[in-house]
């Protein structure tokens, strides 16, 4: 009967060394992907300043503008943005023929 519950007990013990394994395998895989994921969100953030700021100049801000203080910039922002939403909406009008 002893020999059995020896052997139960080797069992437990390596169930639980693979679990302790498996927790560290999983801890590994945790941290590269939050390492991965704001390193991506970081190119992305990058990405997304770039094609604001091209988009901006496309449409007629220049980069002293764009180079503003954030309220300064916001100030010329509206008044630009207003002005695209109006002529969308007149471009959207002739479309449609309204």
């Amino acid at each position: 009967m002893l020999g059995g519950q020896g052997v139960s007990g080797r069992r437990l013990t390596e169930a639980g060394n693979t679990i302790r394994e498996w927790e560290m395998e999983n801890a590994k895989v945790d941290a590269d992907t939050r390492k991965n994921r704001i390193k991506h969100d970081e190119d992305g953030q990058e990405q997304m300043y770039a094609m604001s700021r091209g988009v901006a100049t496309k449409r007629g801000l220049t980069l002293v503008e764009l180079d503003a203080s954030p309220s300064e910039f916001e100030n010329h922002l509206q008044a630009k943005a207003k002005e695209w939403y109006l002529s969308g909406l007149a471009e959207a009008d002739k479309l449609t023929g309204e």
